[in-house]
């Protein structure tokens, strides 16, 4: 992220990321915050996030968008979800998959937290990557 973002209480919300750290190939938008692989293939999705005003019993849950959909490839949910034990915990948590993509696919990553107001996702601890597997 270049800048701390707002998620709404139990609304996912696509990360963002308007700051490119490598982009070998030019294949992210950073206007939709959109990557389109461009070669077709299996491909290792990383995600990350922090939310730093979590109380106990509250969650945050992230996952990737594959086409606009969060239901892809056989229907295998790529996500996960993780609760908070103490009143004002700061939680990161990390999402990976291997997803088979098209050349024309393109992937989001969806943030969302449970905290029953609006909370800010971390600048430095949100993030995504992505990158071919070769040799499958």
């Amino acid at each position: 992220l270049s800048s701390a973002q707002s998620v709404g209480n139990d609304t996912p919300t696509v990360a963002a990321l308007a700051t490119e750290k490598l982009d070998s190939d030019g294949t992210f938008d950073t206007s939709t915050y959109r990557w389109t692989p461009g070669v077709a293939g299996y491909y290792f999705l990383l995600g990350q996030c922090l939310f730093a005003g979590v109380d106990a019993g509250e969650r945050i849950y992230y996952n990737f968008a594959i086409n606009n959909s969060t239901q892809n490839h056989d229907n295998l949910y790529h996500g996960m979800t993780d609760w908070a034990y103490n009143a004002n915990s700061s939680m990161h948590d990390a999402l990976t998959a291997v997803v088979y993509l098209g050349a024309t696919d393109y992937v989001d990553f969806r943030l969302a937290q449970s905290s029953g107001d609006s909370q800010d996702a971390s600048v430095t601890w949100t993030y995504m990557a992505g990158w071919r597997i070769s040799g499958v």
